[in-house]
């Protein structure tokens, strides 16, 4: 009983994480033309990416070196970021 009560606060406080998170982060833009959702790729951020594409981040956008989030994720080697945002390009509405 207490490792399920364990379980579902350590959950609850991680989806809330990833919801505050993602809000504040699709409202910034770093001045070096960095946005958002590169910038939760090159942290490795999987749950942020997936939500900042379901809020509707631009997979068009480029970053300060021209290059798309889902190339920033392959070259980086954080292929379950590319992964989510490779489903994104091909089905957009999943």
């Amino acid at each position: 009983m207490q490792l399920d009560f364990i379980h579902f606060v350590k959950h609850s406080v991680r989806r809330w994480f990833v919801i505050v998170l993602s809000v504040l982060v699709t409202l910034c833009s770093d001045p070096d033309g960095t946005d958002c959702l590169h910038a939760a790729v090159s942290n490795n951020l999987t749950s942020v990416v997936e939500s900042l594409c379901q809020r509707g981040a631009s997979l068009d956008a480029r970053d300060s070196s021209k290059e798309p989030a889902v190339w920033q994720a392959l070259t980086a080697g954080a292929y379950e970021v590319a992964d989510v945002l490779v489903r994104r390009l091909l089905l957009p509405s999943v």
